[in-house]
Order: C-alpha cells, then structure tokens, then sequence
C-alpha cells in the first residue's frame, strides 16, 4: 500500500488526489524557521524504555501542531544523543487514553495508535530517507521514502526494508486501550547503529563527526486529543503532510569533552606521558586544544596550540584531559599523584 503523508488511505484514487492537495495546500502557507537541535554524546544506554540515564541530553521543544504550529492538546518531547556506533532517540508522550495495538514488525499502526515517529534526511535531498514509527507497546516500523515529489519522479517507498540491529523498547503509565481509566505518559527509546544506516541505498548516511548536521524531524500522531487525532512535529511545516523534507529540522552532532567518541585513529596517533603525574603532561605532537575536567565536570584548565601541560598546582585525584587534533576528539583521564 502506497502511504501519503500522515494519511494512509486504501483508495489509490483518493490518495493521488490529496497528494495533490497537498502540494497546493502548501502555497497557501509561508515557512517557518529551521528548528535546530544539538545532538550530544552519551555513554552506557540500556535500551529498555526508561530514560533515567538521560538526565544530561536537553529536551527539544515541546511538539506542535504541524500544519499551523499550535499548541498540542498533550505534551510531546524528545531527546537525541550519540556515541561512536549508534544515535538515540528518548520519546516522553503525555497521553490520557493511551491507544496501541500489539501487531507484528511493520504493521500499518498509524492507522489506529498513538505513537511517535521520526523521520532522517542527512543529506537533505528529500530522496532514500527513513522513517521510523512506534508505539506505547514497542510495536514498530522502519521504511524507506525513496520518492515523495514529482521531481524524482512521485511517490515511492520501501516498506519491506528493515533496519539492522534496530534497537527500541516502551513503557507506560496507566492501562492501554482502556479508556475507563485515566493514563499519564508513554515513553520510547531507541538505538540505530549507524552502520545499518549506511546500508540504506543512496541515503547519503555516514557516521557523522563533531559537528556534522542532517536534516530531519519528530513527530507524534495522538488519536486521543479532542474529538479527532492530532498530528504534531518538533519542526512545524505550516501546510498539510508530514512527508515534506524541504521542511525539515536540523540535528547538529557535538562531541561533548566528558563523553566524547574516541576516535581510534587519533588515539594512535596522540600520546601523553607520563601516566600517572605529578605535574608537566607532555604531548608526543602539538595539540590544537587540550581542556582538563574535575570530576563535577568543571572546566578548570584550557590551552591551544600546545606540546605539554602543566598540572602541577593542581589537587590530587582523577581528571578527565579532552584533546582535539586534526579535527578529531580524544578523551582519557588522567591521575594527578
């Protein structure tokens, strides 16, 4: 079944003709700004549907109507992290009545559930992007959008593509498909590796680097709000569809000092000695910046363009030393005897 922006409809009559609708209906709105969401390092996530080990990744803006960016009748937040292999996703739903059904791996859900999506366009071309949906019983579906335009020829999709070693799990509060009852909140977590992102034909993915951007968006279809379902996004389009690339957000990849991705090549490339130390560190090659953390994760010393530091005045104990060389991070820590 060909699926047309938020709505999948069996009628491939009437699908041609809201696709059309669509892109007129487009000319009668003006954008609005590219929401931009910085996407930092995290370390040891469990996928299992708490986001307890989150606390240190920002929340995005709360999710808006898509079409007109009003308020949603029910909050709807993410966070984005990533480490060297994989980038996270953590969805916080607030929900009432929470809708799911307990289908199989691509089930055509956002007919009928509450769930979040998200779909990822690093290189922005509107063209062999994915899309990723789930529900509050981790029930999910992964395509591809080959085509959503008529200047790559119409719509086409993938919908048989499955992502490798795709990671998610859900949880909630209440009593789902229940609606005697009154829920609070569903939560969404998420792990793609990024090597199985590569695999996506022409999709222009690749393992990003510190401060790499892609293109894409968040989204919440909530079938519980008011008298009719609402679609809501994290970057609002201002027209009809969620399917409109050229509309997108941006996420903007930063490796932060505390946890940044190690990157091996630099690792064999920098070396610092000695290891324990008392007081001067030196460095086997000149180091573009080197910055010294406590472990509050306090910035206490900062240098450019330097072979050696020096730790002398410095309290005994652990220190975390972030070094950047070539374009590439390096963390280790370091003892100061």
């Amino acid at each position: 079944m060909v699926r047309l922006y938020f709505l999948r409809l069996k009628e491939k009559t009437i699908m041609k003709y809201l696709y059309v609708l669509s892109l007129v209906s487009a000319s009668f709105f003006s954008g609005t700004a590219q929401k931009t969401y910085t996407v930092n390092t995290i370390q040891n996530v469990t996928i299992d549907g708490s986001i307890n080990e989150w606390d240190a990744i920002s929340f995005t803006d709360e999710f808006v109507k898509h079409d007109n960016a009003g308020k949603a009748s029910q909050v709807t937040k993410a966070k984005i992290a990533w480490d060297a292999s994989n980038i996270y996703f953590a969805f916080v739903a607030k929900d009432m009545d929470i809708k799911a059904t307990n289908g199989s791996q691509d089930s055509k859900i956002f007919n009928t559930d509450d769930l979040i999506e998200f779909f990822i366009d690093p290189d922005g071309n509107g063209e062999n992007y994915i899309e990723v949906g789930v529900n509050g019983l981790n029930v999910y579906y992964d395509y591809i959008l080959k085509c959503v335009t008529a200047s790559c020829g119409g719509w086409a999709d993938d919908q048989v593509f499955d992502l490798n070693n795709f990671e998610s799990a859900a949880n909630y509060v209440g009593t789902v498909n229940a609606s005697t009852d009154k829920d609070t909140e569903y939560f969404v977590e998420i792990k793609i590796p990024f090597a199985s992102l590569k695999a996506i034909p022409n999709g222009g993915f690749t393992t990003p680097k510190d401060g790499d951007t892609w293109n894409a968006n968040l989204f919440r279809i909530d079938q519980n709000a008011s008298s009719s379902a609402e679609y809501l996004a994290w970057n609002p389009h201002n027209s009809f569809g969620f399917h409109q690339p050229s509309k997108f957000g941006k996420l903007v990849f930063k490796a932060d000092p505390l946890t940044a991705i190690i990157d091996t090549d630099l690792t064999d490339l920098v070396q610092f000695y000695p290891n324990p130390t008392t007081g001067v560190v030196r460095f086997n090659k000149e180091i573009a910046q080197v910055k010294v953390f406590n472990t509050f994760g306090q910035l206490v010393e900062s240098q450019e363009n330097v072979s050696a530091i020096d730790l002398s005045s410095f309290e005994k104990g652990v220190y975390t030393i972030s070094m950047i060389a070539e374009g590439k991070v390096m963390t280790e820590k370091i003892i100061k005897q």
